[in-house]
């Protein structure tokens, strides 16, 4: 069967469709067509273009470490005993910032400020922060930069660069400090390790 002819076939078929929607969209602008039920079809399809344009531009203004709360939002308070978490986020000068902060009250015990010269871009987040005794506090920002050691005042004490670091990091009852961690050249592919398990009759793929 020539395949040109059907080509040509559907392609004036497309024409048409495309033709009179276009004409649909012009006298809708217009205000002298009334389709119905088919007015909100029209209406979103023709601007879907804006509405993706204006998605861009708001996705390019959101931070690249947090999502902004929004104005409305009202926070649930319901803690009677005081409650310290260690936080991180991104400080005003684009910096990073550890916060030791009162869940109940919302004050800030003590802060630590990431040196500048720690490996630092836009979207990377400090990771698991882990408090020790006398103050001082063990971090890394994401999995590509050292893990570092700041004392009570911000001053780095140490750096490892040598490995990657991934997620948590504990004390044990001696001092020592125990990390997930794997080797990595600077400049080199990162490895995933894909794995799977099976959880009440399905096959669950993780990384």
């Amino acid at each position: 069967m020539n395949r040109l002819p059907l080509f040509f076939a559907r392609l004036v078929v497309v024409l048409a469709l495309l033709s009179a929607y276009g004409w649909a969209v012009k006298h809708r602008t217009k205000g002298d067509l009334n389709l119905g039920w088919a007015n909100a079809v029209v209406d979103q399809l023709s601007g879907f273009p804006d509405l993706f344009k204006q998605s861009v531009q708001e996705a390019q203004a959101l931070p690249q470490t947090f999502v902004p709360t929004p104005g409305d939002f009202v926070p649930v308070q319901r803690l009677e005993n005081n409650v310290l978490a260690l936080t991180a986020y991104s400080n005003e000068d684009g910096g990073r910032t550890i916060d030791l902060r009162n869940l109940r009250t919302g004050a800030s015990r003590h802060q630590w400020v990431v040196p500048s010269d720690i490996p630092m871009k836009p979207h990377w987040r400090v990771h698991h922060p882990l408090m020790l005794p006398d103050s001082s506090v063990i971090s890394f920002i994401t999995n590509r930069s050292p893990l570092f050691r700041l004392d009570a005042g911000s001053n780095l004490l140490w750096r490892q660069d040598s490995l990657s670091f991934h997620h948590a990091i504990n004390a044990d009852a001696e001092g020592m400090v125990w990390a997930c961690v794997q080797q990595w050249e600077r400049g080199g592919r990162h490895i995933g390790y894909r794995g799977r398990y099976g959880m009440d009759g399905k096959t669950v793929n993780f990384l």
